[in-house]
């Protein structure tokens, strides 16, 4: 537009986009982070202050080169070949490209996001070198339209990769951080490929971007290399504290290296009232005994739930939240048994997976909004009474890595210890009959 009406009209059409979107994301409440935690103030918080964020930054900074500089390269190319008006058909194309691809990650969603961030970089930069030969407009056309369509396959991998080594509490700042790390470098990119571009050629400016482009699948690999060098066999592991209180240096109280999380789940630093009882914990001196089975890439399904975001096995809902406390977090589970439908999870807000390494603090709290659960089932599901069971490792049936409390609706003769869950799994809709009894309880209690 900007070519064939006037050079402000393009200008006017994307600030007219943009006011839109912004007016969209801001209306959308839902994806709003869940209250609490923060960053304290500070710049930085400390939780983001580990090698996975590191290298995120680090990929999206290269990123943020190839955005910057691809633009101008495509511009330098069309005016070269006397063929202004289409850098912009070009660059749509691409784009258009890149959400059909985008759509078909999320419909695929493979278990390993680093593996396809990294193809997606190195065909980005290879894309870059080969497009400093193209011979005309149609050959870049289909070219760039391969290059772009492998930006949404390195943005959604990047996306789910930071769920996984930023805690729900920072997330907010971990985003700014990383969009201010694609700012730098399309600020660094843009004018250095207009000026190679300028003095030598658009083909030695898209040769100058795949070599800045190139630092994407380098530190992309550098991310992975990361992961397995924390990663630990999948089975049991015990580690005990000496009985004297002496701990190896850098471990705490859960006998784990402090700095060395779990990198597939989300670790929130413990408020203030979970650090005293943790505190007690130490005073005390108590063995500590680590029987962990999670995966080092584990994506928990219920620190998603707890954080506001959608389960990336599209089971749990949003919508099944009952309750939320500082510390702890109810819903409605989304498997039933025949004659117990409706029963609720119980889950500590923070990352803890059984009940050996739980701080005294989420103990305590996990436990009393299952009483309050307890009490709302019996009040509003015309049952008979409540039971209350936990489950820890896999021979305890155990199937999250994430600590929580099952409060089930029984009913005389319901034969629940001795019937197994039903094989399919409800719908939202069906869940939230329960979901909404146990909301308006609440509600009625606050009120």
């Amino acid at each position: 537009m900007s070519t064939v009406l006037t050079p402000w009209a393009g200008l006017a059409v994307a600030v007219s986009l943009l006011v839109t979107g912004m007016v969209v994301l801001l209306s959308d409440t839902g994806s709003a982070p869940a209250p609490g935690g923060g960053s304290r103030g500070l710049l930085v918080d400390r939780r983001l202050l580990n090698r996975r964020f590191a290298g995120l930054f680090a990929a999206n900074l290269a990123l943020g080169f190839f955005f910057g500089g691809i633009g101008v390269a495509i511009t330098a190319f069309a005016f070269a070949h006397r063929a202004e008006a289409l850098s912009g058909l070009i660059t749509a194309v691409a784009g258009v490209v890149s959400l059909v691809a985008g759509l078909v990650y999320g419909a695929v969603a493979p278990e390993r996001p680093e593996r396809v961030m990294l193809a997606a970089g190195g065909v980005l930069t290879a894309g870059c070198a080969a497009l400093s030969f193209a011979p005309g407009v149609a050959v870049m056309v289909a070219g760039y339209a391969f290059v772009g369509g492998c930006v949404a396959l390195v943005l959604i991998p990047g996306a789910i990769l930071l769920q996984r080594a930023a805690a729900p509490e920072v997330h907010t700042q971990a985003m700014t951080w990383i969009n201010s790390a694609s700012a730098l470098g399309i600020a660094v990119a843009a004018p250095l490929i207009g000026v190679v571009a300028e003095h030598r050629g658009w083909a030695a400016g898209f040769l100058a971007l795949a070599a800045l482009t190139a630092t994407l699948p380098v530190t992309v690999t550098a991310l992975s290399c990361t992961g397995r060098r924390s990663r630990r066999p999948a089975g049991a592991r015990r580690r005990a504290t000496p009985a004297g209180g002496g701990r190896p240096r850098g471990e705490g109280v859960r006998g784990v290296r402090a700095s060395a999380p779990a990198p597939g789940c989300h670790t929130a630093t413990d408020p203030p009232a979970a650090r005293a009882g943790v505190a007690r914990h130490e005073r005390h001196r108590y063995v500590s005994l680590m029987f962990n089975h999670e995966p080092d890439d584990y994506a928990c399904p219920f620190c998603r739930l707890v954080a506001g975001l959608d389960d990336l096995r599209k089971i749990n809902d949003p919508r099944d939240v009952v309750r939320r406390t500082q510390l702890a977090t109810a819903f409605v589970s989304p498997r039933w048994w025949p004659r117990n439908h409706g029963h609720v999870l119980v889950v500590p807000n923070a990352h803890h997976e059984n009940i050996y390494d739980l701080p005294q603090a989420y103990g305590h709290a996990v436990h009393d909004l299952a009483r309050e659960v307890a009490i709302g089932i019996r009040s509003t599901y015309g049952c008979d009474g409540t039971s209350v069971r936990q489950h820890n490792e896999p021979a305890g049936n155990q199937d999250v890595w994430h600590y929580h409390v099952h409060v089930y609706p029984r009913y005389s003769g319901d034969d629940l210890y001795r019937s197994q869950a039903l094989s399919g799994l409800p719908s939202v809709e069906e869940r939230l009959v329960y979901s909404d009894r146990l909301r308006a309880f609440f509600a009625g209690q606050a009120a």
